[in-house]
């Protein structure tokens, strides 16, 4: 069993953060009240992919609370039964909010989450519209979006819709001397390649290089190749 992590959870007009013990920010969760021909259709967004945890109980949760009309202190029950299965998951941490949302106290800067928000879903809908051809992207030079498409939602839809390349593809196609940095640097013998590349719309591909089930290096060239 893992550790539970303490926390304490701050919320009114169905608006709730959850804290740690040192008053940071861990998640917040907002829910909107929804109806469709005489039916609860209601909406909980949270800085989590609840779903991505592919916790039962959890699941549970989220369907009682979008489809059921609920009280306050039942939809609080709810809530509270999702934070602490998220507190005692084993990879807990990597779902909290990253530190370069919050200020110096450790509350949420809301303007960057929203610019965060926008970026991922632009991601999301359609990746080769928002990454610029011929760019290194990396950890290092675009954190947020390699977060973004490491996500197990993101990565798990890139890797169905890509198709697995070899190496000397990958290589080849390299279109200057910045990518070819970023590939030397980040390059192992077992890392796995792969194009993007919508043969409806085919204006431009996506490369992707992974490492140890990671997306470490992507860049977009002009169609074609």
């Amino acid at each position: 069993m893992y550790n539970k992590i303490k926390y304490t959870i701050e919320g009114s007009n169905n608006y709730y953060q959850i804290f740690n013990n040192k008053g940071r920010l861990l998640m917040y969760f907002k829910y909107t009240k929804g109806e469709y021909f005489n039916m609860a259709n209601n909406h909980l967004e949270s800085n989590i992919d609840l779903y991505e945890l592919n916790d039962m109980l959890i699941d549970y949760c989220v369907t009682q609370i979008k489809f059921e009309f609920l009280k306050t202190i039942k939809l609080e029950f709810y809530l509270k039964k999702i934070i602490s299965r998220i507190m005692i998951h084993k990879n807990a941490n990597n779902f909290f909010i990253d530190s370069y949302f919050l200020n110096k106290e450790g509350k949420l800067q809301a303007s960057l989450l929203n610019i965060y928000n926008k970026i991922k879903n632009d991601i999301e809908q359609d990746i080769d519209m928002y990454i610029h051809h011929n760019k290194a992207y990396t950890e290092i030079t675009s954190s947020i979006i390699m977060d973004i498409v490491n996500t197990p939602h993101m990565f798990n839809r890139l890797v169905k819709k890509g198709l697995e390349i070899q190496k000397e593809e990958f290589e080849n196609l390299i279109p200057n001397e910045s990518i070819g940095l970023a590939y030397v640097e980040h390059y192992v013998s077992d890392a796995i390649f792969y194009k993007l590349w919508d043969h409806d719309d085919p204006i431009d591909s996506v490369y992707l290089m992974i490492k140890n089930n990671k997306i470490v290096l992507l860049y977009s060239i002009p169609f074609p190749p």
